[in-house]
């Protein structure tokens, strides 16, 4: 099984020890940097939307600093993009703190 898992740099320490914790458990988990794939491109989000799809769940560690963060939209409107496409659970939210999960998250 392959695991994406997305979150804000701030939140990289608790990403990295989930990133472990599966590893330890034979789940390839891992966070590849999308914006570099995108990299400006003008069809960034086709290229982003076509790395996701090659992994079988996302883990999305939702926090303040996820729900600022200018880049991190577009992955996730990837992420939900091919959650909808598979017709089953694809994204997996994880709460960091208090801050309120969007309607299509919940």
């Amino acid at each position: 099984m392959r695991v994406f898992v997305s979150f804000n740099n701030r939140d990289g320490e608790l990403a990295r020890r989930l990133i472990r914790d599966c590893r330890a458990r034979d789940v390839d988990a891992i966070n590849k940097d999308l914006f570099l794939v995108s990299d400006g491109k003008p069809d960034a989000l086709e290229l982003i939307i076509n790395e996701v799809r090659q992994f079988d769940l996302a883990v999305l560690m939702w926090s303040s600093n996820f729900h600022s963060d200018e880049w991190l939209p577009m992955e996730l409107l990837a992420l939900q993009i091919v959650h909808r496409e598979r017709l089953r659970q694809f994204i997996y939210p994880v709460l960091l703190d208090d801050t309120p999960l969007p309607a299509s998250l919940r």
